[in-house]
C-alpha cells in the first residue's frame, strides 16, 4: 500500500473546504440568532438544488455545492475520506489529472442533480466529488484492503460496489416513496451521480483533450 504522505492537490482541496466553512460558519453560524439564515443561504444558495431551485438557480451553484458544508461534523467526515482514499488516487493518476479528475466529479455529479434529481432537498458537501474518487480506487486498486473510519478492512472494489448498490438502492426508495426524501438527509442520488462520473472519466477522458494527461 502507498505511503499515506498527504498529496498536494488533496491538501489544497482540504484547505479550501475548510477556508471556505470557515468563512460562512465563525460570522454567523456561532450566532444562533443568524444560525437559521446561515444554512438557509447555504442550501439555497450555494447548494445544488432546493425547492423552487428554478427561480434562484446560478450555475456558480454546481461548483459552490460540493465546496461548501453546513456542519462541522459534515466537513470533518468528508475531509477524511479525502485524505484516506484520495491521497492514493492522486498518487496513482497524478496531481495534474487528479485535480481534473475531482472537479469532473463535482461538476458532472452536480449538473445531473440539478436536472435528474427526484428529490427537492438542497444537496451540499463534497461528498459526491468523493464518492468519484472511490470509484477511481475500486477500479484501480480493486484488491486493495482499506478501512475507512474504523471499520473492517475492506477491498476496495467490494467497497466501490457495495456502495455503488445501496446508494441506487435508497435513492431508488426516495423516488417511489417521498416519505423517505429526508431518509438521513444524505443525498443517495448524489453519491451514486458521483460515483458514475468518477468511472465515466477514464473512458471520457480519451476523447476529450482538455481530460487527458
Amino acid at each position: 500500500m502507498m505511503q499515506m504522505q498527504i498529496t498536494p492537490v488533496v491538501k489544497n482541496i482540504i484547505i479550501l473546504n475548510v477556508f471556505i466553512f470557515l468563512l460562512l460558519f465563525l460570522p454567523l453560524g456561532l450566532l444562533d440568532q443568524f444560525g437559521e439564515y446561515l444554512v438557509m443561504f447555504k442550501s439555497n444558495a450555494l447548494g445544488f438544488r432546493g425547492e423552487n431551485f428554478r427561480d434562484y438557480f446560478k450555475p456558480i451553484q454546481i461548483v459552490t455545492g460540493f465546496l461548501t458544508h453546513i456542519e462541522p461534523f459534515h466537513l470533518i467526515f468528508n475531509m477524511l475520506a479525502l485524505y484516506f482514499i484520495g491521497v492514493p488516487v492522486e498518487q496513482s493518476i497524478g496531481s495534474s489529472r487528479f485535480a481534473k479528475f475531482y472537479l469532473f466529479c463535482g461538476v458532472i455529479s452536480g449538473i445531473v442533480i440539478v436536472f435528474l434529481d427526484p428529490t427537492p432537498n438542497p444537496v451540499l458537501g463534497a461528498s459526491t466529488a468523493i464518492s468519484g474518487i472511490l470509484a477511481a480506487f475500486g477500479i484501480m486498486h480493486p484488491d486493495a484492503k482499506i478501512s475507512l473510519f474504523f471499520l473492517l478492512p475492506i477491498k476496495a472494489r467490494d467497497l466501490f460496489l457495495g456502495a455503488a448498490v445501496i446508494s441506487a438502492v435508497l435513492a431508488l426508495f426516495q423516488m417511489v416513496d417521498s416519505d423517505l426524501i429526508e431518509m438521513g438527509r444524505v443525498s443517495h442520488f448524489g453519491h451514486l451521480a458521483g460515483m458514475l462520473a468518477g468511472a465515466l472519466f477514464f473512458y471520457l477522458e480519451k476523447y476529450i483533450p482538455f481530460l487527458r494527461k
